[in-house]
């Protein structure tokens, strides 16, 4: 079982609107509400992979009411934990036409520390029956940053590994506690690392960090991804589609990542699969089909496997020299 955490939970709206533009008024072609926030978004994928997942998180209000209600159309296995708040919405209107989406995020509700301690009972409870822990999003008010960090000393105290994707402060004090793997994007990488990312200068390379996660990849939008490891460097570069809808897509290459190095590793942890060059190169390449094949579908964390699979032999992997 793949244990998903999501503190900064949303209900989703997309929008589909061709041909969008600011200023005016009309009436979109389509709409689809979701329970969202990157964890949800990865639990989502996760399941398309057909894998056991248990969705963590904080819900609030008559919004919160209707993440659940969302969640339970799609059978989703949720112990979402109840807050006073309300919790956010967010928006995001998507032009098939041009395969731009612009996203509208709330900022969440302020946590109380008794709705974190009962979040924490929650997670301390299930953690014990995971495989693996995935911590996805932004920090609420009123969570402190070291948060990510505190839920991946809880969960190696039971041998649990844990994957971070988040930003900021919380991303850098996550790694700081080392989880098996870490997924930042390219801008994200820039702030953390005092410069741009770019994956073919051998500078970039050498300034990866050398502790914290044990995995470490970086996604470059369109341009595709990087993955680093105890093994070696390689460089994933999918093939040209035409998106539709781009919300989710790194959520998405955090679920395949996720599950093909599970899969990988079965009774054996994902430390140890991680040590094998061919377990890294199959992750990377499926990770970067799914989420490519994400961009295709509205919805995010929404993919086709037909989509994923054609993908997938078209995605040129090469190893990079450090």
């Amino acid at each position: 079982m793949i244990l998903t955490v999501t503190l900064n939970a949303a209900l989703d709206r997309t929008l589909v609107a061709p041909g969008f533009a600011l200023g005016q008024s009309r009436t979109v072609d389509s709409a689809l509400t979701l329970g969202g926030g990157k964890g949800l978004n990865v639990t989502r994928a996760l399941l398309g992979l057909d894998h056991e997942v248990v969705a963590l998180g904080l819900v609030g209000g008559v919004t919160g009411e209707a993440i659940r209600v969302a969640l339970d159309l799609e059978g989703v296995n949720h112990q979402l934990t109840e807050i006073s708040g309300n919790s956010r919405t967010c928006t995001a209107i998507v032009d098939p036409e041009t395969g731009i989406a612009s996203e509208i995020n709330e900022p969440g509700p302020t946590i109380q520390e008794r709705e974190l301690d009962a979040f924490l009972k929650t997670f301390r409870r299930q953690v014990g029956d995971a495989r693996l822990v995935a911590l996805s999003g932004s920090l609420p008010a009123g969570v402190p940053f070291s948060f990510y960090a505190h839920l991946i000393g809880i969960a190696r105290q039971v041998g649990v590994p844990c994957a971070l994707d988040t930003s900021g402060p919380a991303l850098r004090e996550g790694l700081a506690a080392a989880p098996a793997l870490a997924k930042p994007n390219q801008h994200e990488a820039a702030d953390l690392w005092g410069r741009v990312f770019d994956p073919e200068d051998a500078g970039s390379l050498a300034a990866l960090p050398t502790h914290g996660p044990t995995l470490l990849a970086i996604t470059l939008g369109a341009a595709g991804a990087l993955l680093h490891g105890p093994v070696g460097s390689w460089r994933a570069v999918p093939p040209t589609v035409r998106p539709i809808d781009t919300v989710g897509a790194g959520d998405s290459f955090v679920a395949g990542l996720c599950a093909a190095l599970l899969d990988a590793a079965g009774a054996d942890s994902l430390e140890a699969a991680a040590r094998h060059s061919d377990v890294l190169e199959h992750a990377l390449r499926l990770a970067t089909a799914l989420a490519t094949a994400s961009t295709l579908t509205v919805g995010a964390g929404i993919c086709d496997l037909e989509d994923t699979a054609r993908i997938a032999a078209h995605v040129r992997i090469r190893k990079l020299t450090r």
